[in-house]
């Protein structure tokens, strides 16, 4: 009898992902989210996605880029993607 595989969903894609995808770092079953997403959303501007970026001084206004800060609110109890940040900014997950 052949076994069924387990696939996964992108929330953000709609993509289907298997086990293999979670160990291999392709897709994070803490949030539902796959790393091309994740990739997608780090490279837009901090305007539109503060995922995976620094917190960045802006010299041409008072308002600084606004990234990940493990000390802010928002990134240490808010964000849904807070673990999946933390590990792209600072190389580990952050503890809950």
């Amino acid at each position: 009898m052949a076994r069924k595989q387990l696939l996964l969903e992108c929330l953000l894609c709609g993509c289907l992902h298997s086990r293999a995808d979670i160990v291999a770092g392709r897709y994070w079953i803490e949030t539902l989210v796959c790393s091309e997403c994740y990739a997608k959303m780090q490279q837009k501007p901090h305007q539109l996605s503060c995922f995976g970026k620094p917190t960045w001084a802006n010299f041409n206004s008072l308002k600084p880029l606004l990234g990940y800060s493990p000390k802010s609110r928002e990134c240490k109890q808010m964000c849904p993607d807070r673990h999946v940040c933390a590990h792209i900014i600072q190389g580990k997950k952050e503890e809950t």
